[in-house]
């Protein structure tokens, strides 16, 4: 039992440990959970509007929109909200199969069917990692981090000055981290 709800699908797996999607008594909001924490909703009257509020945020400072990549996928709305502001090319990053896997199946309402889109690419894959590996003469306008948690295994290496550094020699001259 938790908050949340009833359990109603999960995966376990060695890249994302127990990812569960529960929903409420009232089965109107769905709650994506990684490990028992709160990853994501469909609220619209609550959650979501943080979600789109987190993503819209880098958009104000940059009108450039060729290269976005947003390194954690949860619900998958800012990977939506970042190409529907018309984004050429959206890349996500996300540690967990699971994530993606549960995230497309329960919340295709929130997220738009984003990983089907022709401009996304979803990578199952260590965000940190997979920018070291990115070409730095292919830069981004935008790098989101959507890992809030930084007490998770691995988060702490997103919120650091080498991981910094290393967003700044793979961003545009004028990009956004």
């Amino acid at each position: 039992r938790q908050q949340w709800g009833e359990m109603i699908d999960h995966a376990e797996s060695i890249d994302g440990g127990l990812t569960s999607v529960s929903i409420s008594k009232d089965k109107t909001i769905k709650t994506l959970l990684t490990n028992g924490k709160f990853q994501g909703n469909n609220a619209w009257k609550g959650e979501m509007q943080a979600q789109i509020g987190f993503a819209l945020t880098p958009l104000f400072h940059q009108l450039n929109r060729e290269r976005a990549l947003v390194i954690g996928y949860g619900t998958g709305v800012t990977g939506r909200v970042f190409q529907d502001a018309g984004f050429k090319s959206v890349e996500i990053a996300e540690l967990s199969g699971d994530v993606v896997k549960l995230a497309n199946k329960h919340f295709a309402e929130v997220n738009g069917d984003v990983a089907k889109r022709n401009n996304v690419k979803i990578h199952v894959t260590d965000g940190r990692n997979f920018l070291m590996l990115a070409p730095a003469d292919k830069p981004y306008d935008v790098i989101s981090i959507e890992i809030s948690s930084i007490w998770f295994a691995g988060a702490a290496s997103l919120y650091n000055q080498e991981f910094y550094k290393l967003a700044k020699s793979r961003l545009a001259d004028d990009g956004v981290l």
